[in-house]
């Protein structure tokens, strides 16, 4: 739990790196409170009010927690870029709800957004030049191609006032 923390006052547990314990993505609970993935670690909160770690979510080496975000009801999706998955986490019941796991898991989800007027969620990917789409009440995956190869869609934005889905991609 004093990982997080040792990192933010500039030392690190014995035996720790700072690419396995350095924040990658991270988002705000309705509570106010900051989960964040470590950069091939771990999940955890950070309790704003405590100003503490006081919860942590152990991943299996190699899941790669990436990027977050948070639906209206506090569970938190987290692309979990290599397990080919996504996390899907209730933060107020502190427990994994489910992993998602995408058609190809090798396409590497880098990023996953919640798209309320749709009840989806997007998936940028870096391995499999697509955009992927997954609806939360069938349970089914829709796959939209890029057209161009190697073209890694890091980001998914959702205008919420005109429902249009918007990337930042790089090529490789």
């Amino acid at each position: 739990r004093n990982v997080l923390r040792r990192r933010i006052l500039g030392t690190l547990p014995p035996g720790e790196n700072p690419i396995h314990v350095s924040v990658y993505g991270g988002a705000l609970s309705p509570d106010g409170n900051y989960w964040y993935a470590q950069y091939f670690g771990n999940l955890g909160r950070f309790n704003t009010t405590t100003r503490t770690v006081d919860h942590e979510l152990a991943l299996p080496p190699g899941s790669g927690p990436h990027r977050m975000v948070l639906d209206e009801n506090g569970r938190l999706y987290v692309s979990l870029i290599g397990a080919g998955q996504v996390l899907v986490y209730d933060t107020k019941k502190l427990q994994e709800v489910e992993r998602i796991t995408l058609p190809d898991t090798a396409s590497a989800p880098y990023d996953v957004m919640y798209d309320p007027a749709r009840k989806a969620l997007w998936m940028g990917t870096v391995n499999n030049d697509s955009l992927l789409r997954y609806d939360l009440e069938t349970r089914r995956f829709s796959e939209y191609p890029l057209g161009i190869a190697h073209l890694n869609l890091r980001i998914v934005a959702i205008d919420v006032a005109t429902g249009q889905i918007k990337g930042h991609m790089q090529y490789n």
